[in-house]
């Protein structure tokens, strides 16, 4: 599913913003918490990293009680992302 998330983006099915803290848990997570292998998730970060705007925010909000949902906030910002209500 990651693949098709990515493959869609790549042909315009939407814009991939991510930060570089975010990218760096992402990796953390798959290869600690899930056991992916090391050269899969390299593989992933390679095609995520062609496939998306990397962002390091200047700023962050400090508002929620996980930084790492701090850092989406920050993303969104630095990135000037549009926000919408949908889930």
């Amino acid at each position: 599913m990651p693949r098709e998330i990515l493959l869609h983006g790549a042909v315009g099915g939407y814009y991939f913003i991510a930060g570089v803290a975010l990218v760096a848990e992402l990796q953390d997570v798959l290869l600690q918490k899930f056991g992916v292998p090391p050269t899969v998730v390299a593989a992933f970060r390679s095609e995520l990293e062609s496939s998306a705007t990397i962002v390091q925010p200047a700023q962050r909000p400090g508002v929620l009680e996980d930084p790492l949902d701090d850092e989406v906030l920050a993303v969104a910002a630095a990135a000037n992302a549009a926000v919408h209500r949908q889930r």
